[in-house]
């Protein structure tokens, strides 16, 4: 197996791998019509290493990094995930109430356990 192979093995990366096919779900594909995408679910993991949290105010001046206050996000924590990247990475937040973005980037299968998907009503 090549280095390429290697780094996008389903059975290595099952979680990424089960975010991104519901990610590239496209409805207006004839293929993809009838099925559920990104939008009809929540997902949520439990992180398996402590995590460093940046969480922004809103404001952008003096820069956004200025106005994001840092804080460890301890392992064993339940959290939303956000979004999904092609590059295997996950958006996501400890905000489980009120989320409005994610707080931190990980990798999905280094960091996460527990991928629970739970159907929007």
């Amino acid at each position: 197996m090549s280095e390429e192979e290697e780094k996008i093995n389903r059975e290595k990366y099952p979680i990424f791998f089960k975010l991104w096919d519901i990610m590239c779900i496209k409805k207006w594909r004839e293929e993809d019509r009838g099925k559920k995408g990104w939008d009809s679910y929540t997902f949520y993991a439990t992180i398996t290493k402590d995590v460093t949290m940046s969480v922004w105010n809103g404001k952008h001046e003096p820069s956004v990094q200025a106005n994001c206050t840092k804080r460890i996000c301890k392992a064993g924590t339940r959290v939303l995930i956000w979004m999904v990247s092609r590059l295997g990475d996950v958006g996501i937040t400890d905000n489980l109430k009120d989320a409005t973005g994610y707080n931190a980037r990980v990798e999905a299968d280094e960091y996460l356990t527990d991928l629970e998907i739970i159907e929007n009503k």
